[in-house]
């Protein structure tokens, strides 16, 4: 499941809506996404099952720092305001917002929060592999199991999930073996486990684009 090359499935309501905002500076959206995911979050980590409403606002600063991530970058190239400055911003603030979002609902009463760290290190060792390809001139990697789009996926469908059906089932929603954790605890297991497996690709594809005189290949 990898969505990060599927964008273009958005340009239906992307690309008209990216027109009508044409005139708004695109960092302007960059720096809106973060407030989102500071207030996402803070949502995120103090949700609970007395707090469902928390869990819902948490969602939808999630569906906003999404829609906004994905117009800064519409209209920059609409406008011919791609410069090496948006890029580096907007790739700052997307590994802010993973930490925010992640970290959140690893701190919160979700989930186990050493499993939580595990899903926000392979979380940034991911996008870190697929930006240091980049660096030495490989190419951006978004190779893998799981990239960003697909975390972003997850991060929309699990908390309305957790929100209504695991609420009801209880705050430990699914047991599998011996380990019993909300949906939202096994939403960070995946992400620990897909992201330590992507990390893992994402290197090897990235190694394997070099010569045995340590330049990339031609």
């Amino acid at each position: 499941m990898v969505l990060d090359k599927r964008r273009h499935w958005l340009d239906w309501w992307l690309e008209p809506l990216a027109g009508a905002l044409r005139h708004v500076n695109p960092d302007r959206f960059t720096w809106t996404a973060l407030v989102a995911a500071l207030v996402g979050g803070f949502a995120f980590y103090r949700s609970g099952p007395d707090a469902v409403g928390l869990l819902w606002l948490g969602w939808a600063m999630v569906l906003t720092n999404s829609v906004l991530d994905l117009l800064d970058g519409k209209i920059a190239r609409m406008t011919d305001q791609c410069t090496p400055k948006g890029d580096y911003l907007d790739h700052a603030i997307d590994r802010f917002s993973d930490v925010l979002f992640v970290g959140g609902i690893a701190l919160s009463g979700w989930a186990d929060v050493r499993v939580g760290m595990a899903a926000v290190v392979f979380t940034l060792l991911t996008s870190y592999m697929g930006t240091q390809a980049q660096a030495v001139g490989i190419g951006r990697n978004y190779g893998g199991l799981l990239g960003r789009a697909d975390r972003m996926v997850l991060l929309l469908v699990v908390p309305v999930a957790q929100a209504t059906v695991g609420v009801r089932l209880g705050w430990d929603a699914l047991t599998l073996g011996p380990w019993t954790t909300s949906l939202l605890g096994w939403m960070l297991a995946y992400f620990a486990l897909v992201g330590f497996l992507t990390t893992a690709q994402r290197f090897w594809m990235g190694y394997r684009s070099f010569g045995e005189d340590g330049q990339v290949k031609g």
